[in-house]
């Protein structure tokens, strides 16, 4: 939450010294390298991750595999960069693509060694790899905006975020890879299938910037996808981290004989229990956010904000069941499901935008898709274990009302959803009032549509169990004083 806060404020800053086409090209570039990489993708990492015990070998082989994916994904990403100028009508993206190849070698140097962590669930050394390279690239980058005023900026910002992780990776973890090929066979046995889900992934991640970039341009584009990106902050800052952590948790619950498919549903409910009041205080006040946060430049982006929140309501169970399904080993269906979701993105979004330009209307399929990704997962994993489909119905339901009964209000004072023009202060101050007022409102509506259901076994005792117990964590680190890094 640091690293993604600390990225966050950077991207605000730069939003106040570049114009939208800035945005619009980095995504571009990023997009297509990122697309590029994912065709090489082969899930080294999780491979490792769900053996037994750890393995020299195969750690060296999986270092040699990384580092000869990168050396040709980096020189793909160069040889096409002039075709990829030319589709988006942009001769400014072939030099930032050129250098987006170069860091894609960079990566394939990074420490494999690092996946340790993750088996022993040691998140200590993952807070320091993520945070202290971005507390230095955020003021460089910042630097860089006010003195370039340009898009290189960001560029920059990139490179010196690959540089400081690949640095970080070496100096918090002893293991020094050697070149070797010894375990191939037995990692490219797993890697395979995640591989194959990975380039269904990387259309459902990517493939918005290529669909509707070229109809509707860099200067919109750049509108749409930092819209979204404030939109779905809780996803990015809630449900994408706790899925990363889950994959470790279902993995070692894998291990010990337990099923992650049967924890997946109740798990991904909890988490849109918890996106639902967070989803409904972006909505309503988009307008406050982007007369506070953004500023008048950014002003289209408002129905933006408002409609592309409510996909973090289905997120959840997208990330979850994928989760769930990799720890397990059920690498097909996963496929199955991915390869699903991205068709039905990648046709939805090409007829929307042969019919229509307008940024709601595209927000508006966007958030539809996310829902029907998240039924694919859904019906997937009801198949085989229908009661706890029932269950999630009837979980989804109490959340449901609880969220129709708290969105009243708002829409009764005609907060919502529209145009706002006031000073920023005054639009951030009011924003955290009116979505406080709704936390507290969701909170109490839910608990007692729980309590008069009969206190049920359900998403709400989940959530009451777990925010108990980071309460207690915190006051006891706070009591001893470790959380200070000292000891009495």
């Amino acid at each position: 939450m640091l690293s993604r806060a600390l990225g966050f404020a950077s991207t605000l800053v730069m939003a106040r010294l570049l114009v939208p086409a800035d945005f619009g090209i980095i995504a571009m570039a990023t997009s297509f390298s990122a697309a590029f990489d994912a065709l090489s993708q082969i899930g080294l990492q999780q491979a490792l991750l769900r053996r037994e015990a750890e393995d020299e070998a195969l750690h060296n082989t999986a270092f040699t595999l990384q580092l000869g994916r990168a050396l040709i994904t980096g020189a793909g990403i160069a040889l096409a960069a002039p075709s990829v100028s030319h589709w988006f009508r942009e001769p400014r993206l072939l030099p930032v693509l050129l250098v987006l190849a170069a860091l894609c070698v960079i990566s394939g140097c990074r420490n494999i060694g690092v996946v340790a962590f993750d088996r022993a669930m040691e998140f200590r050394p993952q807070f320091l790899i993520q945070a202290v390279p971005r507390l230095i690239q955020v003021p460089l980058t910042i630097g860089m905006g006010l003195w370039l005023q340009s898009y290189w900026a960001l560029v920059i910002g990139i490179g010196l975020s690959k540089l400081l992780d690949l640095a970080m990776t070496y100096i918090l973890h002893p293991y020094r890879p050697r070149l070797s090929l010894s375990g191939w066979r037995e990692l490219t046995a797993f890697s395979l299938w995640t591989w194959a889900a990975s380039l269904a992934a990387i259309v459902w991640d990517r493939c918005d910037p290529f669909v509707i970039g070229p109809a509707i341009g860099s200067d919109q584009l750049g509108i749409y996808l930092l819209g979204a990106e404030l939109a779905l902050l809780p996803v990015t800052e809630l449900v994408s981290p706790a899925a990363d952590i889950l994959l470790m948790g279902f993995s070692m619950a894998q291990r010990q004989g337990a099923r992650p498919i049967a924890l997946a549903l109740p798990t991904a409910t909890a988490l849109a229990s918890l996106m639902m009041p967070l989803m409904i205080a972006v909505s309503v006040t988009a307008g406050y956010l982007v007369a506070g946060v953004l500023g008048p430049k950014w002003l289209p982006a408002q129905p933006v904000i408002a409609l592309a929140t409510w996909a973090g309501l289905f997120a959840p169970f997208s990330f979850v069941c994928q989760q769930a399904l990799i720890a397990a080993g059920h690498l097909r269906a996963n496929l199955a499901a991915n390869t699903l979701a991205s068709l039905l993105k990648l046709s939805v979004l090409s007829v929307v935008v042969a019919y229509s330009t307008d940024l709601s209307q595209i927000t508006l399929a966007g958030v539809l898709i996310v829902a029907g990704e998240a039924a694919i997962f859904v019906a997937l994993l009801c198949r085989s274990d229908a009661a706890q489909g029932r269950l999630v119905i009837t979980n989804l339901g109490r959340i449901a009302l609880a969220g129709l009964i708290t969105a009243a209000l708002p829409m009764s004072l005609h907060l919502p959803w529209h145009v706002v023009d006031m000073p920023g202060w005054a639009a951030l101050l009011l924003a955290g009032m009116i979505s406080t007022a709704i936390m507290i409102g969701f909170s109490a509506t839910s608990y007692a549509i729980w309590r008069l259901a009969g206190r049920p076994e359900a998403a709400e005792t989940r959530v009451a169990g777990l925010l108990q117990h980071a309460f207690s964590a915190v006051t006891q680190r706070v009591r001893t004083s470790r959380f200070w890094g000292l000891s009495h």
